[in-house]
Parts: structure tokens; C-alpha cells; sequence
């Protein structure tokens, strides 16, 4: 017996031995926020308290000190997350991810991004201040401090890479990826050239292209194969991208007449697709010379938001125009040559090589033209007939956004930041602005084309010289309010234009948010903080309500007048549990949208035109309008009208809601089939998921109102949110030091062991906030841990 217990007493051993190294290991992965060491770059010690959530509040004599903390500390909470988001405009994921983002980096290298970055870093070194650069290299000389000497994160360690120094290129990068997220373009303007060219002017005329369609010329005939394999490229590029892109926002900005203190309010919810980590890393920077709660993106060493003790600034998506495709015009007994303004020109070509993670190398062979990248390779090859080329406004300009961002953070008063403003081309950004002294602003900062009267920039354009872009508008003709007399100031991603021009072209999103922030701002001369956390929640939207009540209406002129039809009949568009109507409208959307629209565009080019800003603003016109052509299925003898593919839609969405959910609709609940997840890249991975990803919660607003919580109109019934307000921010100028919060979906941290990574996630799911904290004795009285960086 005694062997027995001999080898008892060994596997308990060894059990505590694995124990305890399993807890080293894990420990190792909990970040230290109680460092006490030497960072030999810092010219005077340092200290970072941490706050309850993780915020770190840096303490610094200068303002490179400052930036090398913070981006020691921002690599120690977020160096995953740096590392994916630096590789993916230079199309260099799938040497860490292997070929699942092959497509994504091979559309991107036909984008040619990393020219751009070359340019953009020469006009950076020529441009830039000397106090800018001590900024932006303090900053990389933190990260590749704690790339040097911190820990590793898990992610390294499960794909096998090693961590490898950060430069001014991957800043450069992180800008280009975020400039061209959106691209709108790509998605929209394929798809309407088809329409405009294979269906007509009366089945574009029912979409809200604000365009005349009597009298704009289709420019450009592109084979409907090419028009497909052109709007898909975009979401098959980004399907399952590790880094979520921008999306759109909210922002307004109330002016102390309109509010109980008589100072002003300022509020935004920039919204980004969700993901984990989360998009936004706050800090906050005390030196003699900069006081700055800001908001950072991984790898960017200035807050694109963010508000110091005098004013606060904030963005939203503008949405204009500023991406052009054109059709080169090509001989095939002169394959490498195309035609421009009377003569053949050589299409400038260079090789790239994608490396691939446990697979061969790939060589693309990268071309361009005067108008820029080549697309259609990525879609068809190098042998395609028609020869599509990409025209967009970043790789036309200076990019000045480090130089944008710096200013505003140093700005003294209003007038630095409006000139701040003037200096981005693109991608073009709404830019909000409120401050102490009780001045609002907005700013529509972009560089605009200026386009020849003939074009509608919508669909493909002739690359032979006529179509060309003239010039750019000036700064000051663009959209912009400055102290309104009205009171405040708001953007939701909608159309903006001035008194003195007409409308410039873009792909807004519908008036919707709009209209509601303009309604609920105007009921009240009395806003408040509380209120105004009220108002970032709205969930109703009345368009929403509007359609609902004339498809009920049509229904009850069909003898139809259930359960399901009176719910749509009564209900005030507001996306909550309180009735079945937000299930049976969203359910009737989607199937009005496909018996609509497949029959005339097919099932690939109706996926494409379904996940555009531009099918959203048509909702009301195309489901309200019973004479447009769109009811008409063209596949049967007969001529449908509004009333039998309303009728016939209500029918299919209610047989497939009671087979989902039962017979019995009091129990229907939006939020049950309505949910929110935060993925990390690894995920996707089943094992990894449950240690990886945050949620999933159940959640109820919806698309397009104040608190929007965007998700992909499904089969299936079940609507998985993607993207939404990627923080909720409001300082309040009466008391900015202690009456400022905010919210992120997740935590502040990367790193799955910190008690930061998800610490915010519940509470965002159920609208709370948290203060913003700025004075020491209020962060002392919440600090959790304490960091000091000494020179020596």
C-alpha cells in the first residue's frame, strides 16, 4: 500500500506544480499597472494614476515625456491590437492570419495604400512642426519600449510572431485603412451604373440618389459582370476583418441658451463596428503646457477626440463624395496603354508580394492610371475587357491629418481649431466643437471635387479626360455653423449643404436620426446632463412608424386586420419589448426588399445594394410609393401591384416569425432575436470564442436612431448587431472637471486577464455611463494602481 500512496503524494505534486506554473503563466498575462521602472527616453520622471476602470491619467513636466508614457502604456493595453490594425492597409495580414485574409490583403495592395503612406510620409517630414514630430516619435519610442521589454500578449503567442518595432510608416497606415473604411463608393456607385444602364431611369428615379434624373447622362456602360464582381469586392474584403471600420455617428452641440445652466453641453457617439478590443483607448494628459481627455485609436499618438479644460471636439462621418470610378478606355492590340485626353499613355505597373503564413508567397502585379489603382484586377484578372480605375481624394492630396489632429489638441480657442479643420482632405469628417466661453461650432472638413455639370459622380465615369475631376472647393465653402443663432449644432451622417450652393453629392445616411434629433432638441430650452444621457438612448425612430402605419393601412384595404397588422397599425417606432411591431416591420423590410428587388437585379447585386446608405434613404419612397416599377415582378405574366407584394411579404414574414417564435405574439420580445457580441480576432475561433469575445447581450434599439445598434437584415431572423456608438461622451461646460462622462462597449484594456478587458460591457449594454475624471484628488479617490517611469 504504501506505493500506492507513494504515488499519491506524487501526482499532487505535480498537480500543485502545474498549478502553480499554470498561475505564473496566467499572472504574466494580466498587465502591471504598479510598474515602477526606468524609461531611458524620458527626459524627467513620470506617473500614470489609474483610475477604477483602467483610464490611465498621465503626470508629465513636457509634452514628449507625456506621449512616450502613453504610448508605453497603450502598447502595454492594446499592442494586439496596434500590431492588426498597422498591417492592414499595406495588405500584410495574412502573414500572421495565414490565407482566411488572403482577398482582404490582396484588395488592398491593389488599393496601392502603401504608396500613399510613402507620399504621405515625405509631405509629413517636409510639413510637420518640429514640436509635432517630438510628439509623434515620443510616442513610437514608447511602444517599441514596451515592445523591447513588456511582456508578450497571448495573441503572439498563439499565431507564433514575434513583435517587431512600430514607425512613422505604420502611423501613416493606421490613417489610410481609417480613411478609406467607410467607402461607401465601392458599394454604392457599381450597382446603380447597372440600374441607370440595364433598367432605366424610372428604376433609378424611385432610389434617393438626389440626382435629376431627366437630365443626367449615363456616362458609362460597364459589363453587369464586372458591375457584380466590382461591389463585391468591398464587403468580401472586409468580411471578418480584424479591425472593425468607421460607420457613421452622432453629435450635437447646445449652445447655454437652451440649457438650465446657461453653459453649454457637448455630446457624440462616433459609430465604428464593434469589436474586441474596443475601437477607442482613453487618456488623459496633465503637463504645464496640456490638459487633455482624449480618445485614441491603436497605434495613433493624438486623440482624434477628446476635450481639455476649454473646449471639447468631436467627429462624425460627413459622407461626401469623394471616391470616383472610371472606365479606361483601352486598345487590346495595346494591352499596356490606355486613353487620356488625346493620347495613349502607358499604364504604370509594379509586382508586390503577399507573404502567406504556412503557404506559398503570392505575386500581384499592381496598376494604375492618372485616376489612381487599377480595380478591376482584383475582381477579374489582369486580362479583363473593360479596365476600371479608382479615383479618391486621399491619394490626390497632402495628407495633413497629423498635422489636424496636433493642432487640435494644442488649440488655445475656436478659431485654432477651424483651422485645424481646413487642413483634412479626406476622408471627410463633420467636426463638432464647444467650449467654455459658450461658442458651438460645426465644420464639414474635407477637400470636395469639384466635378464637370455633366457627371453624376453615382455611377462609373468615362476615363478618357471629360469626366475628370476640375479642382477641389475651398475650405470656406463648405458646410459649416458657427454660434447659430437657433442654439445648437448637431450631425447625424445626413445631408448638409450652404444657402448658396445646392446639394453636394455624397451617400448620406436617411434624414432619420436627423430629423429625430432635431425634433427632440427643440422640445426643450432646459437641457441637462441627465437629459442629454436620456436623449444618446433614443431609440424610436417615426419614419420607421410612418412606413409601418401605410403597410398596415394597405393590409386593411386586403381584409387583413390580425394581431400582427393592429401591432403595426399602433406602433410609435420605437425599437423596445413593449410590442411585437419592431419584429414584424424589421421581418416585412427585408422580405418587401427581396420580392422587390431580386427579380430585376438578381441575388448578388440585391446583397450588394441592401447593405448601401443608399437603400436606407430610399425605405420610405420605395415602400410607400405605389407607382415606381420596382412592385412590378418582372418574372411573371402578370403586373403586381403595391398591394399584392405587401400582401404577399406580410404573409411569408408572419408565417416565418410564428414558426421561430411561436403563435402566441405577446411574447415576442425585439431583444431575444436582437443581440450584441464583441469579437476578438481569434474569436472566430469556436474553442477561443467563450475567452475571447465579450457578450453576448441582449439588446433593443435598432438602424438608424439616436442609439444606434446597426445589424445586418438576415434570413434567419436573428439580428446580430455589428457596429454602433463606439463610446458615449458628454462634458458638461458648467462643471467640465466634474460633470463630463462617457462609456466604451468593452473595457479599456486588450489584455484578456485584465480586470479591464469587459469591466464596461454590461454596463454599456444597459446605457450607463461613467465620469471623466480630470482634477488628482477626484482620480486619487478612485486609483486602483499607481505607475511611475523614471529617466534613469
Amino acid at each position: 500500500m504504501k506505493w500506492i500512496k507513494r504515488i499519491l503524494i506524487l501526482v499532487a505534486v505535480l498537480l500543485a506544480l502545474a498549478l502553480l506554473f499554470g498561475w505564473i503563466y496566467v499572472s504574466r498575462l494580466e498587465p502591471d499597472y504598479s510598474e515602477y521602472r526606468a524609461l531611458p527616453a524620458l527626459n524627467a520622471d513620470t506617473e500614470v494614476l489609474y483610475d477604477d476602470y483602467g483610464i490611465p491619467h498621465i503626470y508629465a513636466d513636457n509634452n514628449p515625456d507625456a506621449f512616450h508614457t502613453l504610448g508605453y502604456i497603450h502598447a502595454k493595453d492594446r499592442l494586439w491590437q496596434m500590431e492588426v490594425l498597422r498591417r492592414i492597409a499595406p495588405g500584410r495580414l495574412s502573414e500572421i492570419f495565414g490565407a482566411s485574409t488572403l482577398g482582404t490583403d490582396k484588395f488592398f495592395r491593389h488599393m496601392q495604400l502603401s504608396q500613399t503612406t510613402e507620399r504621405a510620409v515625405e509631405h509629413y517630414e517636409a510639413t510637420v512642426s518640429a514640436d509635432a514630430k517630438a510628439v509623434v516619435e515620443s510616442y513610437l519610442a514608447g511602444i517599441n519600449e514596451y515592445v523591447k521589454n513588456g511582456a508578450t500578449p497571448i495573441e503572439y503567442q498563439i499565431l507564433g510572431i514575434e513583435k517587431t518595432p512600430f514607425d512613422i510608416y505604420d502611423v501613416h497606415n493606421v490613417m489610410g485603412y481609417m480613411a478609406f473604411s467607410f467607402a461607401m463608393a465601392h458599394k454604392t456607385e457599381p450597382v446603380v451604373s447597372y440600374i441607370a444602364s440595364e433598367l432605366g431611369e424610372d428604376y433609378l428615379a424611385a432610389l434617393d440618389i438626389h440626382v435629376d434624373t431627366s437630365t443626367t447622362q449615363i456616362q458609362s456602360y460597364v459589363a453587369p459582370d464586372l458591375t457584380e464582381a466590382l461591389s463585391m469586392s468591398i464587403p468580401k474584403a472586409m468580411d471578418g476583418l480584424p479591425h472593425p471600420p468607421l460607420i457613421g455617428s452622432n453629435s450635437w452641440v447646445i449652445s447655454g441658451d437652451r440649457t438650465a445652466s446657461g453653459e453649454v453641453i457637448f455630446s457624440n457617439d462616433p459609430h465604428i463596428g464593434f469589436s474586441q478590443p474596443a475601437v477607442w483607448y482613453e487618456a488623459h494628459i496633465e503637463t504645464p503646457e496640456l490638459s487633455l481627455y482624449g480618445n485614441y485609436l491603436a497605434g495613433y499618438p493624438l486623440a482624434q477626440v477628446g476635450h481639455t479644460r476649454h473646449f471639447s471636439v468631436g467627429l462624425t462621418m460627413y459622407e461626401n463624395d469623394d471616391i470616383d470610378f472610371y472606365k479606361e478606355r483601352t486598345d487590346p492590340a495595346h494591352p499596356d496603354q490606355y486613353y487620356h485626353n488625346g493620347e495613349w499613355k502607358d499604364i504604370e505597373t509594379e509586382m508586390s508580394t503577399i507573404k502567406v503564413k504556412g503557404g506559398e508567397n503570392i505575386e500581384l502585379k499592381l496598376r494604375s492610371t492618372i485616376h489612381g489603382p487599377v480595380m478591376s484586377d482584383e475582381t477579374k484578372g489582369l486580362n479583363s475587357e473593360e479596365l476600371i480605375s479608382m479615383w479618391w481624394t486621399y491619394q490626390h492630396r497632402d495628407v495633413d491629418l497629423i498635422r489636424a489632429t496636433y493642432q487640435i489638441s494644442t488649440a488655445k480657442n475656436m478659431q485654432d481649431v477651424q483651422a485645424a479643420a481646413s487642413l483634412i482632405a479626406a476622408p471627410g469628417l463633420n467636426v463638432m466643437y464647444g467650449d467654455v466661453e459658450g461658442n458651438i461650432a460645426w465644420w464639414a472638413s474635407a477637400h470636395r471635387p469639384i466635378r464637370p455639370d455633366h457627371v453624376n459622380s453615382k455611377l462609373i465615369l468615362r476615363g478618357t479626360g471629360e469626366d475628370d475631376v476640375l479642382g477641389f472647393y475651398p475650405f470656406a465653402e463648405n458646410p459649416m455653423a458657427i454660434n447659430p443663432p437657433w442654439g445648437y449644432v448637431y450631425s447625424a451622417n445626413n445631408q448638409s449643404a450652404r444657402e448658396d450652393q445646392q446639394n453636394y453629392p455624397g451617400y448620406y445616411l436617411p434624414e432619420d436620426r436627423a430629423e429625430r434629433i432635431v425634433e427632440i432638441l427643440e422640445s426643450d430650452d432646459q437641457w441637462t446632463v441627465d437629459k442629454t444621457k436620456e436623449m444618446l438612448l433614443d431609440e424610436k425612430n417615426p419614419n420607421s412608424a410612418k412606413i409601418a402605419h401605410h403597410i398596415s393601412d394597405i393590409l386593411a384595404t386586403a381584409n387583413v386586420n390580425d394581431e400582427g397588422v393592429k401591432s403595426l397599425a399602433n406602433w410609435d417606432g420605437s425599437y423596445d419589448d413593449e410590442s411585437p411591431a419592431p419584429i414584424i416591420y424589421i421581418k416585412m423590410t427585408l422580405q418587401l426588399m427581396k420580392e422587390m428587388l431580386i427579380d430585376e437585379l438578381g441575388i448578388e447585386k440585391y446583397k450588394m445594394l441592401k447593405e448601401t446608405h443608399l437603400i436606407k434613404r430610399s425605405f420610405y419612397s420605395l415602400f410607400t410609393d405605389g407607382d415606381h416599377p420596382w412592385w412590378d415582378n418582372v418574372e411573371t405574366s402578370d403586373k403586381e401591384s403595391q398591394t399584392d407584394i405587401i400582401l404577399s411579404a406580410y404573409q411569408k414574414s408572419m408565417s416565418e416569425l410564428e414558426s421561430q417564435l411561436g403563435n402566441d405574439l405577446s411574447s415576442w420580445r425585439w431583444s431575444s432575436v436582437h443581440t450584441l457580441e464583441h469579437g476578438h480576432a481569434l474569436g472566430q475561433n469556436e474553442t477561443l470564442r467563450p475567452y475571447f469575445n465579450v457578450g453576448p447581450f441582449e439588446i433593443t434599439s435598432s438602424n438608424e436612431v439616436i442609439n444606434n445598434m446597426l445589424f445586418q437584415l438576415d434570413d434567419d431572423g436573428s439580428y446580430e448587431v455589428h457596429g454602433g456608438p463606439s463610446c458615449r461622451r458628454i462634458v458638461d461646460f458648467a462643471d467640465v472637471k466634474g460633470n463630463s462622462w462617457s462609456i466604451l462597449p468593452t473595457g479599456q484594456s486588450g489584455r484578456i486577464m485584465s480586470p479591464h478587458y469587459k469591466d464596461q460591457a454590461e454596463m454599456y449594454a444597459k446605457g450607463q455611463y461613467r465620469r471623466k475624471l480630470m482634477d488628482r484628488a477626484d482620480i486619487e479617490e478612485v486609483m486602483t494602481d499607481k505607475s511611475v517611469f523614471s529617466a534613469q
